[in-house]
């Protein structure tokens, strides 16, 4: 195959660009943390809160203010549940 400059590549050459590609998309996916994650849909759920009525948004802000460290805390004691009972 040619080049945009007439020199010749192989199609191993473009695979491993590729390949670098999906390596570099991937690690950068990973980099998001699952505090991040769930930050960010926290937040968002908030920002929805804010469009509620008053009494109604009070209600839904307590909803969705829980630190991402009690919910890990919370999330590890069910599955720790789950695993003594066999669920």
């Amino acid at each position: 195959m040619q080049r945009h400059d007439g020199k010749k590549t192989s199609s191993t050459s473009r695979g491993r660009c590729f390949g670098g590609l999906w390596v570099a998309v991937a690690l950068s996916l990973a980099a998001c943390s699952n505090e991040q994650i769930y930050d960010s849909i926290q937040g968002n759920a908030q920002l929805e809160c804010s469009k509620l009525p008053q009494d109604q948004y009070e209600q839904c802000m307590a909803e969705y203010s829980q630190t991402y460290e009690d919910y890990a805390r919370e999330r590890e004691a069910l599955l720790e549940d789950n695993a003594k009972t066999g669920d």
